[in-house]
């Protein structure tokens, strides 16, 4: 803080030398309330954005579903719920109109429903009777921002053909 230094100006008076000084202050007050201000409106607004950030990063402490449809014509259409345990993911899926004796391979691949890459990411267990469920050792922010989709395939021998499927999002 500036020191203030009373005016001393030739033939004013006391009460002018005053208001001077008052003058001064004031303008010293503002400046200082002005810049603490900014301050503030600076600290605030890394606390809404790491808010913000965080709200992101908490989103991924709950479960997600992802719609699986119908590829191919097979009628089998469901959900893959992916629930966070810590550092690992429980991968469940559920298939309504699937075999009820047939093991359908499932799989994270990389790419989209649209453009799969064959090669799978990480296999999950295989969907007998519409269900599987699979706890894979990844975060749950891992497997999404990853992105991908899951793959459902009509048999270990038929691994080619494409049953259901749903984009990580």
């Amino acid at each position: 803080m500036r020191r203030l230094v009373f005016p001393k100006t030739q033939g004013a008076t006391i009460r002018e030398n005053v208001a001077s000084l008052s003058g001064t202050l004031i303008a010293e007050m503002l400046s200082t309330s002005e810049a603490t201000m900014k301050q503030q409106l600076s600290y605030a607004l890394c606390t809404t954005v790491a808010l913000i950030a965080a709200g992101g990063a908490l989103a991924q402490d709950k479960p997600v579903t992802v719609t699986l449809a119908s590829q191919n014509a097979s009628g089998e259409k469901g959900t893959a719920t992916l629930t966070p345990h810590a550092d690992k993911t429980q991968v469940v899926i559920k298939l309504a109109g699937a075999p009820s004796a047939v093991q359908q391979p499932a799989h994270i691949h990389d790419g989209s429903c649209a453009t799969l890459d064959p090669k799978p990411r990480v296999p999950l267990q295989n969907v007998v009777g519409g269900t599987s469920t699979t706890t894979v050792d990844m975060k749950l922010a891992d497997i999404m921002s990853k992105g991908g989709a899951i793959n459902v395939h009509k048999s270990a021998e038929e691994v080619k053909t494409y049953v259901a499927c749903g984009d990580l999002k």
